[in-house]
């Protein structure tokens, strides 16, 4: 009888992990397809402080990002960003990343630094609420169409 309760509770644990593991696979697989679905991103606002800012567009002060095969790109109001990046279940990580310098209005620059202190050269969780795209690190979340 022990032998049998053991192998129920074998079959179980073993058809559970299965499943988790599947389930992991399936997160990476859904979070590349989301973020890889358009040429890019506007980054609809800006969290700093708990206030969050709507960002404007104008021609010189762009709030984009793409994602394609596994390099990201955008622009954080004035200056181009580069990089590499990596999703491990719902984790982003971000290495390898460049930034032109060119100088633009001193708002628009501060909240440039703070994007890119918080996105580039690091890892931050992503989640999903509603058509939102959040990543922990951040100070931004990115809208769904």
């Amino acid at each position: 009888m022990k032998k049998i309760s053991f192998l129920v509770s074998l079959s179980i644990f073993l058809l559970l992990s299965a499943c988790a593991t599947k389930n992991a696979s399936y997160k990476d697989e859904n979070f590349q397809k989301i973020l890889t679905s358009k040429k890019q991103w506007k980054i609809e606002n800006y969290t700093s402080n708990q206030l969050t800012t709507i960002l404007s567009y104008e021609k010189e002060q762009e709030f984009i990002i793409g994602f394609k095969g596994e390099q990201v790109f955008g622009k954080f109001g004035c200056n181009n960003f580069f990089g590499s990046y990596t999703i491990e279940g719902n984790k982003i990580t971000i290495g390898n990343a460049g930034v032109t310098r060119k100088m633009c209005e001193n708002d628009i620059m501060e909240i440039e630094a703070e994007m890119i202190n918080g996105f580039l050269n690091t890892s931050s969780e992503i989640t999903l609420k509603g058509k939102k795209i959040n990543f922990s690190n951040a100070s931004f979340s990115l809208e769904m169409q």
